[in-house]
Order: C-alpha cells, then structure tokens, then sequence
C-alpha cells in the first residue's frame, strides 16, 4: 500500500485552535492579532502539506512604520511601508509585525530558517550590529544575521552597517541605495481623472504646517504669490495647520482649509490645475497622487551648479525623485525665479495632462523589485563584501 507524504490526506490538529487566540478577530489595525492569524495559517498549512507559494517565506517587519501604517498614519515613511507591505501580501509571503530588532528576535528564534529578511529602522541595526547579543555570531548562535537585515530609510545616503546595497530606499537614488520604492496606483487608481473644463482656476499648495511659507527653504519672494493670482488668473488653495508662535511678517495669498482627511485632501488636489511645492516637506508622496490624478507638480530647484545650470543630476529639489521627469508632467523652476514660477503656472493651466504614472511607481514594477530583493544570495554578496570567517555569515 502507498503510503507516502503525497498520498496521505492529512488533516490539521484538533489543538491547533487552542494556539495563538485573537483578542479582537475583527480589527484589522491590531498588529497582535494579525502575527496571530499568520502563525496559526503557516503552523496548519506546514502540518497538511497545503502551505501557498512564499506562505513559507517570512518577513520581519521590525520598523514601527509598518504597525503605524495598518492603524492609519499617513506620513512618508507611512505610506512607503504600506505600499510595500501591500506588495508583500499580494505575492504571500508571511509577514510579522514588530517594534523593533529585540522584539523580531523573539520571532527569529522560532523558525531562523525560514525567515528571508527583516526589515528594520537604521540606527537599530547599527546597534544591533555592535552587540554580541543581538546579531547573530558565535556566541549568538540564534541571532539574525547582519545580512538578513535591511533598513529603510527614508533620505539619500547608505544607513547600514553593510553599505549602500543593504539600504533600502523609496526614491531612485541613482545608485547610493537600493530603489525598493513604492506604488499608490491601486488607491490612486479608484479615483477618476477630472476634466479640465471641470476643474476651477486654483493651484494647491502643498503645506502641511504654516512654518514652511518662513522657513529659508521656501523658495518664492514675497510678493511672488500675490503676483502669479495677478499675472495667470490661478487662486492658491492649501491646508495646512499653523504651527507658528508670533504673527508672521507677511500673509501668504492663499486660502487654507486646514489639515483634512485624505480623501477631502484628493478632491481638492483633483479639481486643480497644478500642484506647487515650496520647499518642505521633502520627497513627499503627494506628487505622485497630483500626477495620477492628471495634475501637474511644480518643482522648486533648491541648488544647481552655476556653471551647468541645467544639469539635472546637480540639482537639489523638493523632490529629488521627480528631477529627471519633463514638462508637462513636473515643471522645475529655479529657487527665487519669479517669471520660471508664473511660467510654469501658466504652462500647467494651458496644457492639462491626463493621469500619469512613472514607470518605477507602478504596482507591477514594485513587485518585481520586493521579488528581487527577497530572493537574493544575499548571504553570498556580503560573505564578499566583508571577507570574513564563515561562522560570521553562518545560515
């Protein structure tokens, strides 16, 4: 009689139940009762034999921004580890929240195996890098090893005691970082692109706190505003929250309606002409909303080399991510150039895009790069780069 693994119908456990109970089943941002639901589902399918394609594979997210994310904040970092959790979840792989590398370690040592690779902040992994207890070594022998571990990291520049390659980065840095980036085409995709005959005459402000119209990386003169309404008809809108102590020394011309809800937010951006940076904040994600739903950035240009003005790759912008994208789509325009803004501004209004993606920002380009990360020799490459005893860089 064949009884071999294949031919058994096997069947999980009566007791498999009484393991890892959901406190709250039905609240999705309870991060507890989600590392629930993946332990109980992975610890049954290995048990039958039913386990789904990457189900085996297991992330650890232990940078806070993930648990934030699922419990609805919404900064840059936010959003970056929710589209990338997305993609995760989308191609099955089994992931577990964490606070931080002492707490994924608790998850570590259960099954050290099948865990790809952790995700955590930069400054904790350089930490746990210097600390025997922490890191996997030959005193530690149930540590994670320093090449399973990759920090996200929000800025240009390499935060990882390994270098530039084990730096994960949201924007395309053009070779410092690895470019895991991010999507919002799914989200941004359920909203529809509104005519231009539809929109009213109005550019909104990207400001989320009033300091940003006095701090010395606003780009604009005073007066600069007051004479774009003058010179192209276009009224600025906003919502920021005032955040100053005094009375500031000059009234910007714009209409706030304060900090809303995300979607509030996505109706006003959509019935605009253009979206106008002025400075801060940095690298944010609502360009890429402005462009997927058919509305025009404008770039301030921060630093450039006086000698090649027009050198992208010399320039420092509000969003460096968006530098080396053209006209119609993102409008770049010289710190204190008054006539490039109401150039620009004017351009935006005479030429109305259609929704735009970048190629880099799409769901499918993302994960195909989460693929690429998390089924790498990543082991092998930092054996390399360190040229260090094996028992380093054990498995």
């Amino acid at each position: 009689m064949d009884i071999t693994r294949d031919t058994l119908r096997l069947r999980p456990s009566p007791y498999l139940g009484l393991l890892f109970p959901e406190a709250t089943p039905e609240d999705a941002k309870n991060t507890d009762d989600s590392n629930a639901r993946v332990l109980q589902s992975l610890l049954s399918c290995l048990a039958t034999a039913t386990c789904t394609e990457n189900q085996t594979k297991i992330v650890l997210l232990a940078d806070s921004h993930f648990a934030l994310s699922v419990r609805g904040s919404v900064s840059g970092e936010d959003i970056w580890a929710a589209s990338v959790l997305g993609a995760l979840k989308h191609l099955g792989y089994s992931s577990l929240y964490s606070d931080n590398l002492q707490s994924a370690s608790f998850y570590y040592r259960m099954f050290p195996d099948l865990v790809k690779v952790v995700f955590g902040e930069c400054e904790d992994i350089t930490n746990c890098f210097g600390n025997e207890l922490c890191v996997k070594s030959a005193s530690n022998l149930l540590g994670i090893p320093i090449w399973k571990m990759f920090s996200l990291h929000f800025w240009n520049g390499a935060c990882h005691p390994l270098g530039g390659s084990w730096t994960l980065s949201p924007e395309d840095y053009r070779g410092v970082t690895r470019f895991l980036g991010y999507s919002l085409e799914t989200e941004c995709m359920t909203r529809e692109v509104v005519p231009p005959d539809n929109r009213s005459d109005q550019v909104y402000v990207l400001a989320k706190w009033f300091r940003y119209f006095f701090a010395d990386s606003y780009p604009w003169p005073h007066d600069a505003l007051a004479r774009a309404v003058e010179q192209t008809g276009l009224q600025f809108i906003t919502g920021y929250t005032n955040d100053t102590e005094t009375s500031p020394l000059w009234s910007p011309p714009v209409v706030n309606y304060g900090q809303m809800p995300k979607e509030l937010f996505h109706e006003r951006l959509s019935h605009s002409r253009a979206l106008l940076g002025i400075g801060q904040p940095y690298l944010s994600p609502s360009p890429y909303d402005a462009l997927c739903f058919g509305v025009p950035f404008i770039n301030p240009i921060d630093k450039w080399d006086n000698d090649d003005r027009e050198n992208r790759a010399k320039w420092s912008t509000q969003h460096d991510g968006l530098r080396f994208i053209e006209e119609p789509y993102v409008y770049h325009v010289h710190k204190r150039d008054v006539d490039g803004l109401v150039r620009a501004l004017r351009g935006a209004k005479d030429n109305p895009i259609d929704r735009y993606i970048p190629p880099a920002m799409t769901e499918a380009s993302l994960l195909d790069r989460v693929v690429s990360l998390l089924e790498h020799d990543w082991r092998s490459e930092a054996q390399a780069l360190l040229n260090s005893a094996v028992e380093f860089l054990p498995k």
